[in-house]
């Protein structure tokens, strides 16, 4: 999953139990993204949330990643762009580095990305994981 700006932004995230979620803040940040919501056809992420948590003259854009259990993923920074990697899939080059949205506005803009669906072969049994 990427957030893609139109400047470099720094980031705080905690985690959310019942049910799981990773959050990320993006102080000094506007939300530049018309799509409050996407769900995602991941093993690890379900949907991803995006909203303006604070407006004003210091901005917080809210990004919330719905789990489908809980994991802490690996993150990269790029000059315009944060990339997560849950559930043990790896930072591709195209995945953090993405091209910006470039808007004109006072603060950083932000845009999530999710990565386009896998193709997954068929499953013959479904098994509940732990």
């Amino acid at each position: 999953m990427t957030l893609s700006g139109n400047g470099s932004f720094a980031y705080e995230t905690f985690t959310l139990p019942n049910p799981p979620r990773y959050v990320v803040d993006l102080p000094g940040v506007l939300l530049a993204t018309p799509k409050k919501s996407q769900d995602v056809h991941d093993p690890a992420v379900t949907r991803v949330r995006a909203s303006q948590f604070k407006g004003g003259a210091e901005p917080v854009t809210r990004v919330v990643f719905d789990l489908a259990s809980p994991v802490e993923p690996a993150a990269k920074s790029a000059s315009a762009a944060l990339a997560f990697a849950f559930g043990g899939a790896g930072i591709s080059a195209a995945t953090a580095a993405p091209a910006p949205v470039v808007t004109e506005a006072s603060a950083p803009l932000v845009k999530v990305e999710a990565p386009a669906p896998q193709k997954v072969a068929p499953v013959d049994k479904v098994t509940a994981r732990a």
